[in-house]
Parts: structure tokens; sequence; C-alpha cells
């Protein structure tokens, strides 16, 4: 993505829809100022406290570990003109307890290791979820039985009118709203399914993004929840309907180096 500075930003891809509820209360101009993003905590999703967004070049160096300053201080370092850093307080927004929740479980891990130079697998899969995951909220098992699968066929083409319907992609890793602007095949995210009734779908955005964080956030403090990042299964994105122009054609799923087989352990 450029370093260019849009204030249509949000609306430049179907991929940044997730964040589509904060359109009202944005109107800059420019990259946003540090009271501008003050104020931005105050439009948060739930009555969770929300971080301070910082900008780490007029403060002094933290001595802290990325999560230890989120954890103690209550402060988000957020790089000016830096897409990537601007999304993740957009998620900060949008999942306040998940990110939390993310933030707990980085630092119930780190209390528990000799030597923090290695991350855990929790610590990996946690890390996955907030960098590159995208939510699955789903009513249909079928659907997560093809993504699991790969059978991109089925969850792309066959049941392509479920989109939306029984299976709706919300993002929640902002490196995939950082690479929404400049797509290229290949982009792959971790999925997260999670099943939910059928009448979830009718509900407004702002509604359905609740329902999930509190959700997730209750999960991640289950010790057995997201143990490892092959708990998630890959997800092409660029293969859900609507988020790239290709993908209107039969031959667009074809690109096997993208839309890969499964390749199944042989028993011995």
């Amino acid at each position: 993505m450029s370093d260019s500075f849009s204030p249509l930003f949000l609306s430049r891809s179907p991929i940044l829809d997730t964040l589509s509820w904060l359109i009202p209360s944005i109107d800059w101009t420019t990259w946003p100022t540090q009271q501008q993003l003050d104020t931005l905590r105050r439009n948060s999703l739930s009555s969770s406290p929300i971080p301070r967004f910082i900008y780490p070049e007029t403060q002094p160096a933290s001595p802290l570990y990325y999560e230890q300053q989120v954890f103690q201080q209550h402060e988000v370092p957020t790089r000016f003109a830096n897409w990537h850093d601007l999304f993740n307080a957009l998620c900060w927004l949008t999942f306040p307890h998940t990110k939390w929740s993310l933030n707990q479980r980085h630092i119930d891990e780190l209390q528990g290791q000799a030597d923090t130079r290695h991350r855990t697998r929790k610590r990996d899969a946690a890390t996955l979820l907030d960098e590159s995951g995208i939510l699955l909220p789903y009513s249909s098992p079928s659907l997560i039985m093809a993504l699991i699968e790969h059978d991109w066929h089925t969850l792309f083409v066959t049941r392509r009118a479920a989109w939306q319907h029984e299976i709706k992609p919300l993002v929640i890793g902002h490196a995939i709203f950082e690479r929404a602007h400049q797509p290229f095949i290949g982009m792959t995210a971790k999925a997260l399914p999670i099943p939910v009734e059928p009448d979830f779908f009718a509900w407004p955005l702002p509604e359905q993004l609740r329902h999930l964080d509190t959700l997730i956030a209750h999960q991640l403090i289950q010790p057995d929840f997201l143990a490892t990042p092959k708990e998630m299964p890959p997800l092409p994105y660029l293969g859900i309907p609507g988020w790239h122009p290709g993908n209107e054609q039969l031959a667009f799923y074809q690109q096997t180096t993208y839309f890969r087989p499964r390749h199944h352990t042989k028993m011995s």
C-alpha cells in the first residue's frame, strides 16, 4: 500500500468492509494527528477500555517489549504514516476484547518462559490471528469441511451464493488490511471458523462484530484454544466472491499454485 494518505481509504476494497462501521467517525484528510487518534478511542464498539495509540517518534524509547508496553502502560506504539500500525489501531476499536485477550496470552506465555527470545506455539498462533486472521462465522458446517479439505471449487464456485448468507469473512488481521490496496495472487490468511445461528447474517455489522469479539475473547481464556497455528486452516482469500475481480471467471480458481490441493499424510 502506498504511504500516501487518502480520506477514502476504508472504501477502496471490499477486503476492508469489516472496518466500514468506522467510516462516519473518520473525517481525516491527512494522516491523523495524536489528538485525532485520542479522539478516535472514544468510538470503540464496546465499553472495554482502549489503550492509547501513541506516536513513538514523539515519546522516549520504551525498554519494554511491545506486548509488555500494551499490558503495563496501556499504550500501543503506532508509527506515524504507517498503514500497518494504523490498521492495528482500528482493529483495537473493532475487536477490543479479543485484542486484550491476545495481549494477555502473550504476557502469560512470556512469564512462563526462561528465554523470551523463543516464541511458543501459543504465541505463534496468537500472532497469526492478530496479523493474518480472518474470522469465518458460518451456519453451514459443509462449507467449513470444504475449507479444511481444500475443496476450493465447492467453497468458492458451487456454494458461491452462500457467502454473506451462510458464511461471512470478517478480517481481524491488520496485515491483511495493509495489503488490501495492492492485492497479489498468493495472499493467504489463517481462518478461524466460528459456528453461529442462521439469523446472525441478518444482524447489523456492529452487532455481528460485538458478538464475535466477546465470543473469541472468552475462548482465548481457555488454555487449549488456539494452542498451535495448525488449528487455523489456510484461506486463499482472493477467492472470496467480490474480493478480486478475476474470481468471476472459473479459470481463476484453476491456479493450483494459489488454490492448492490438500496433501494428506499417508499412514505407514
